[in-house]
């Protein structure tokens, strides 16, 4: 049997997918055209996508959590045919907080298998300089795309690739099942996010050649700003329009207003704020972290304190790392450097040199919670900042007195360094023991400066 598109959403009806055949014949820039043909070739073709030669045997495919009441939820009156099945979904369904939905969570084999290099480069601005540009323009307004990796389908030959295999055998129009196909792209797929990101920019595109019109994105996520009304606007209903014309379903469509007066009220009103992007708030001509993350933050850090109190509350290494990385992410939306904090990079530091497993329960004392209480405290305040635009470092040598070229490996490192006109060599080799690839680069880099 075949899960339908727009699967994610149990609850949700079904639908048209996104005409990704159309979209990419209307693209202009020929570089957008090359990446966009790229991710059809890996999403509609296991020719192109790097699965496995050969079929897997159905016995060997992963259990997923799937329950009998979603997967008959999901089901379409149609049955397909799953005797070659190349790779698995190994998925399970997450209840989203405050939604009544519920959405399908996957991990798939092809990410061990596709070759990476084949996958097209995507990107976007820095969290900064969307912050300083947004509160810089005087209307906005955001978008989010529904069902979007459900609606995105996948080609005939990639559908054996996704399989959801069941612990017990559901009741199918008569019949008992146990396999069962996806037939619209995964969000666990390796390819996913660079396949949404090249459709959005698809709608967009021809967006992002009007001038003084901002647009960001990520994803299924899209803000279009601006300062000029009449440009703001075209731009709105262009977006919506281009949505449409390919089906892109745009979630609570019928809120949006389509007169130039109510797109002009509501980008006012949104830009005021206080009004959320990607899980910053702004406000006038400031950002902040969103109450969301704030009690995030709040909670785990009063159960941190406590378990330095009471050595009954249990904490693993997972734990003490997600509050930090959390804390960073609140730091640079603050404009926080975090080289005021440097003895919270110093614990995670050792965090992360720890042997075991990350779940492995720790000890936490005293000292570890003064280490974050600094950061913890600016954080939870959540003080509205001001952003500055991050000036870009200079491309041209002359700009510099000194330049340092670094390489690295496991066994030393070395570089070329140019101080003014003058040219020297430097190596050494480590005295200590490097444990992590991804460690000799910064070490060198740290060393030849000092």
């Amino acid at each position: 049997p075949v899960v339908p598109r727009r699967g994610g959403q149990c609850t949700a009806p079904g639908g048209d997918p996104v005409k990704s055949k159309e979209l990419q014949a209307d693209l202009k820039a020929p570089e957008l055209r090359r990446m966009f043909a790229m991710c059809e070739e890996l999403r509609t073709s296991s020719v192109h996508y790097g699965v496995p030669k050969k079929p897997l045997n159905p016995e060997n495919i992963p259990y997923s959590k799937f329950p009998t009441f979603a997967v008959k939820e999901m089901l379409r009156n149609k049955v397909g045919n799953t005797s070659e099945m190349y790779a698995a979904v190994n998925g399970f369904l997450a209840d989203e907080a405050h939604k009544e939905r519920w959405r399908i969570i996957t991990e798939t084999l092809f990410n061990q298998t596709l070759d990476r290099d084949k996958l097209p480069s995507i990107g976007s601005r820095s969290g900064r300089e969307i912050h300083h540009m947004v509160t810089n323009d005087s209307l906005g307004m955001i978008f989010d795309f529904s069902c979007y990796y459900s609606s995105i389908s996948l080609g005939d030959d990639n559908k054996n690739c996704y399989v959801i295999r069941t612990k017990q055998p559901v009741e199918w129009e008569g019949k008992m099942h146990s396999y069962f196909v996806l037939d619209a792209l995964s969000t666990g797929s390796a390819i996913s996010s660079h396949v949404g990101v090249l459709h959005t920019l698809g709608v967009l595109e021809p967006l992002l050649r009007i001038k003084d019109l901002h647009i960001n994105t990520q994803i299924d996520d899209v803000l279009i700003s601006s300062n000029c009304p009449k440009t703001f606007v075209k731009g709105v209903k262009l977006f919506l329009e281009r949505c449409e014309k390919f089906g892109f379903t745009v979630k609570k469509r019928e809120q949006y207003p389509t007169t130039d007066e109510g797109i002009l009220k509501e980008g006012k009103k949104w830009s005021e704020g206080p009004s959320k992007f990607l899980g910053v708030m702004y406000e006038g001509p400031t950002v902040f972290n969103s109450e969301k993350s704030v009690d995030k933050l709040k909670e785990a850090w009063e159960v941190l304190q406590q378990a330095a109190r009471d050595k009954s509350v249990k904490r693993t290494r997972r734990n003490l790392a997600s509050i930090m990385s959390l804390g960073a992410w609140m730091c640079y939306n603050l404009g926080i450097p975090l080289y005021l904090h440097q003895p919270v990079l110093s614990l995670f530091s050792q965090l992360e040199g720890m042997a075991g497993s990350w779940d492995d329960e720790i000890n936490i004392d005293g000292s570890i919670v003064e280490r974050l209480r600094p950061m913890m405290e600016k954080l939870v305040a959540n003080k509205p900042v001001v952003p500055f635009k991050p000036a870009l470092p200079s491309q041209a040598n002359s700009d510099y007195d000194i330049l340092i070229q670094v390489d690295a490996c496991l066994t030393g490192g070395g570089a070329v360094v140019w101080v003014n006109d003058k040219m020297f060599e430097v190596q050494e080799g480590w005295k200590q023991n490097i444990k992590h690839s991804a460690w000799p680069e910064p070490i060198a880099a740290t060393n030849m400066v000092r």
